[in-house]
């Protein structure tokens, strides 16, 4: 588009299609945005969204962590499900809520189109890095369980816990609130 003299403004909402957006979060890249940018950026908040304003390099780096990598983790946690033929059916029997909710993301992504979540893992190149990284820390961490060091364990643990800050308060509420509203629902089996 930045080869045209066309004036440029990246939009990424990030929600699929629901008949109220209110609270939803929209990315805005303003390449090229001539005097357009206050007027979409009011469009949109006067329906109720969040907007974030980005570079392009700042939108691609944060997809590969709130994409790119979540549907990694989730697709490769549902690989590992059916490599190790694990019953599912008895793993749904001990599921608490919070793990419900775990599992409902899980299919909820995995219930998607392939061909959307395949180009959101190979269209943006921050993914790779991001990915390889996970890889990585999921290794030092099993060597860590695997030799037993509960210490060294507890350190990693307390490292990232405090990384999280004080969201981590914010978080832990958002959660109990979900697993409340998933207690109404009776649980559910596979297949």
């Amino acid at each position: 588009m930045l080869d045209t003299p066309a004036q440029v403004i990246g939009c990424h909402p990030i929600f699929g299609p629901m008949a109220d957006p209110t609270g939803q979060n929209v990315v805005l890249c303003p390449a090229r945005p001539g005097g357009w940018l206050p007027w979409f950026r009011a469009f949109f908040e006067r329906h109720g969204m969040q907007v974030a304003e980005m570079t392009p390099a700042e939108h691609d780096q944060a997809m590969a962590f709130i994409q790119g990598l979540t549907h990694f983790i989730n697709i490769t946690f549902a690989k590992t499900l059916s490599s190790t033929d694990a019953n599912l059916e008895h793993l749904l029997q001990v599921c608490s809520p919070v793990y419900r909710i775990f599992f409902a993301m899980l299919c909820r992504i995995l219930s998607g189109d392939e061909k959307l979540y395949g180009q959101i893992q190979m269209s943006n190149p921050a993914n790779v890095p991001i990915a390889a990284a996970f890889l990585e820390n999921g290794k030092s961490l099993l060597e860590l369980v695997r030799e037993g060091n509960l210490d060294a364990f507890y350190r990693e643990f307390q490292a990232v816990a405090d990384y999280l800050g004080t969201y981590k308060d914010v978080a832990r509420d958002e959660s109990n609130y979900l697993v409340e509203r998933i207690r109404e629902f009776p649980p559910q089996r596979s297949r």
